[in-house]
This record gives C-alpha cells, sequence and structure tokens, in this order.
C-alpha cells in the first residue's frame, strides 16, 4: 500500500519542526541544561540535513522568518544561526556544528 502526500504539506511540518527546533527561547523553557542542549543541536541538525537535501528544501528554509530578540524585527534562519554562533555560554560542538550547516549552505546558489 501506498501513501502519497503532499509536497507543501510535507515541507510546512519540516519548516515548522525548524522554527521550533531553532528557538532559543522554546529551548530556554526546558527545565534541564543538557534539554536545553539538545534541543537546539535537534533544530541546527534538522536544518543541515534540509540543506543538504537541495535546493527545493533551502528556498523553504529561506523564506522562514524568525523574531530576533531586538526590536521584535525578523531575521532570516542564517542570521539565527549566525546568532548562536555568538551566543555566550554556547558549547564547542554546537559551533562547530553550526559551522558545518553554514558550509554545507554555501555549496549551493541559493546560500
Amino acid at each position: 500500500m501506498f501513501i502519497l502526500f503532499n509536497f507543501e504539506e510535507v515541507l510546512s511540518t519540516l519548516m515548522f519542526w525548524v522554527q521550533q527546533g531553532l528557538d532559543l527561547t522554546l529551548a530556554q523553557s526546558h527545565p534541564n541544561l543538557p534539554i536545553k542542549v539538545r534541543h537546539l543541536k535537534a533544530g541546527i541538525k534538522l536544518t543541515q540535513s534540509l540543506i543538504i537535501c537541495g535546493p527545493p528544501l533551502i528556498d523553504g528554509l529561506l523564506q522562514l522568518e524568525f523574531s530576533s530578540g531586538e526590536n521584535n524585527h525578523t531575521v532570516s534562519f542564517i542570521h539565527k544561526l549566525l546568532d548562536f554562533l555568538v551566543t555566550p555560554y554556547m558549547n564547542m560542538y554546537t559551533k562547530l556544528l553550526i559551522i558545518r550547516t553554514l558550509d554545507n549552505l554555501l555549496v549551493f546558489k541559493k546560500g
């Protein structure tokens, strides 16, 4: 039995998960520090995996808007990752994961 999925529905679900995964406020709402770090790492790894999948998913990522803590303006996922890179107390593994994610994005013209 084959189950057919609508690409737009799957894409919107994946983009919702990326938004939740890269939400620092949501990650900080967890009670324990390891869970907070796992939350952000999962969001970054999901973003990295979607970038590797190619241009259709990169287009979806580029259309995402994240709220910035400063003046309530919106930023792209690239700016969100760069904000994480300079966040104090971010562990080195997570910073390297962010750099790898941004490096994967540079392979494509869209990035």
